[in-house]
């Protein structure tokens, strides 16, 4: 046989190979400096808010000078969808959620035992309407109704 082929015992222990195991890292903190928001409290004006708020934006931005027409246009835009989320909170999740906003009806439908067709009115209450009277308001005639009890 020859030498080459025949398994070998290894003489010593083989070298590991740290490089992937000792990985550079980096224990950092980062610090952020909260901004206040812009609030209506510190605002006595509409003008004085959507300043204020066009400001903050176009500060976020990291631009610099001053804030342009779409600034203040974004900055009435966001004050306003503000207020209408603090308004309406309810109907913007389900708007959200694309469902729809439960409509409750204006009135409901008179009994068909309360329907009294071709009688006059308040028939069944134990009151009486009777007119037109014609009644003159300086120059003009208005009509008027009266009720008796």
């Amino acid at each position: 046989m020859d030498a080459l082929m025949a398994p070998q015992k290894p003489s010593a222990a083989p070298e590991e190979d740290i490089s992937e195991l000792h990985k550079s890292t980096c224990c950092g903190t980062a610090y952020i400096v909260p901004s206040r928001p812009t609030s209506t409290d510190r605002c006595s004006t509409w003008k004085e808010l959507l300043e204020a708020k066009a400001l903050e934006l176009h500060g976020a931005a990291g631009r610099g000078g001053d804030p342009a027409a779409e600034t203040y246009q974004e900055a009435e835009n966001l004050i306003f969808r503000r207020a209408q989320q603090d308004s309406f909170p309810e109907e913007i999740s389900l708007l959200k959620a694309s469902k729809p906003r439960p409509v409750m009806p204006k009135m409901a439908d008179l009994p068909p035992a309360h329907l009294h067709l071709f009688k006059p009115a308040f028939h069944s209450t134990g009151m009486d309407c009777f007119g037109p009277l014609q009644v003159k308001v300086g120059r003009r005639l208005e009509n008027r109704w009266r009720i008796i009890v």
